[in-house]
């Protein structure tokens, strides 16, 4: 495979049609998913070679490791919030009718 078609580009061919179908709210999903799973990658790799200098901070270390889970579940409530088209009530009460 040359640099202009790398291995993975029929993955995102075959990929797109599905992406351009479902939609925004498919489209926070994916995209919070990708990211939490990045955020998990880079700091397990960090807990990895940090646990064989200071194998006592391990505990501490897996904070980011939460946090990016977090983010993945915050991306799905955001998609299905989307999805519903929720209206957001006001915070101001009805005025009353004369």
């Amino acid at each position: 495979m040359s640099d202009l078609c790398p291995v993975y580009s029929p993955f995102f061919s075959a990929m797109l049609p599905c992406w351009y179908r479902a939609g925004i709210d498919s489209f926070v999903s994916r995209w919070t998913g990708i990211g939490a799973s990045y955020g998990t990658a880079k700091s397990g790799v960090g807990i990895s070679a940090m646990s064989v200098l200071r194998p006592d901070l391990m505990m501490k270390c897996v904070v980011p490791v939460i946090m990016a889970g977090i983010i993945a579940i915050y991306g799905l409530v955001v998609s299905v919030l989307i999805a519903n088209g929720r209206k957001f009530p006001s915070p101001h009460p009805p005025m009353p009718s004369s």
